[in-house]
């Protein structure tokens, strides 16, 4: 099945979460080599806050950060999602040593994909990528939504 046969948009994410360690050390290093700027942070223990601001009940029991890796959802005819992953995963690779430190400690690496159509969606990703993202320890989040 190719995108003209079923069009769909996407949106693609990379999160990081620890149970511990505070993160801005990580997102400075992603920052500065990747150039990508995080969408929102928190460390374990900081309040819940609402997107508005208004503080809830609780702690952070976790820190987290993402990127947003691409500003728009994307129509798959105008880029290919595997691209898109392809392209961050050769980035990545010059922050490697970052990456693995930060799963060793217990943090986890995800690729958040958002897929959007009005129809069945199926995507196949390349065994090449599949290693990739093996190689530095990054999980793969594909949520779908009907238009």
């Amino acid at each position: 099945m190719t995108a003209k046969d079923n069009p769909f948009k996407f949106s693609v994410t990379f999160r990081a979460f620890h149970p511990s360690a505070d993160l801005k050390n990580l997102l400075a290093i992603l920052s500065k080599e990747i150039g990508l700027a995080s969408g929102r942070i928190w460390m374990v223990g900081d309040d819940y806050f609402t997107q508005s601001g208004d503080r809830l009940i609780g702690k952070r029991k976790e820190s987290y950060f993402f990127f947003p890796v691409e500003n728009n959802v994307m129509e798959c005819e105008e880029k290919s999602l595997l691209s898109v992953i392809e392209k961050l995963l050769i980035n990545l690779q010059n922050v490697k040593n970052s990456l693995q430190e930060h799963t060793r400690t217990g943090g986890r690496l995800v690729f958040y994909i958002s897929m959007y159509g009005t129809d069945n969606i199926g995507y196949t990703f390349s065994k090449d990528c599949i290693k990739k993202l093996a190689d530095l320890n990054i999980e793969l989040d594909i949520e779908f939504y009907s238009e």
